[in-house]
């Protein structure tokens, strides 16, 4: 049997959403604050961004937002997961936009590791330097 981190690091992520999906009684996207966060595909994890974010008016944040939309929607999973995670750590979101952000982390972190068990060098690459 080929086993390689790849193919560990897809099963670990896999199994953790999984897991924190069955311990959760509702439907994908809608966790709240306070709640585990869900893994959104990244073209879901775009719309929910773009709509938990509309009447933030923090004109960094703004941006931040637009390039992370564009980003998941080209399924340029590292530009998306730099742009969430300075989302994250800014201080410039409210908790319902935390877990919008947190929703699509998981989700570009599974989406990412597929692509690099698929052979994408970049997706690989990111993977590596999340661990």
């Amino acid at each position: 049997m080929n086993s390689s981190p790849h193919n560990c690091i897809l099963c670990f992520i896999i199994a953790a959403s999984l897991a924190l999906l069955a311990a959760c009684d509702r439907n994908p996207g809608k966790a709240k604050a306070g709640q585990l966060p869900d893994a959104l595909p990244p073209d879901q994890a775009a719309m929910q961004i773009e709509s938990t974010f509309s009447a933030n008016p923090d004109e960094w944040v703004k941006t931040t937002v637009q390039s992370a939309i564009k980003a998941l929607r080209d399924k340029k999973y590292d530009a998306a997961y730099a742009a969430l995670q300075m989302l994250k750590v800014s201080g410039k979101i409210g908790e319902a936009e935390d877990m919008a952000v947190r929703n699509a982390i998981i989700g570009v972190s599974m989406a990412a590791a597929r692509a690099a068990e698929r052979g994408d060098a970049q997706a690989a690459e990111m993977m590596k330097n999340i661990r």
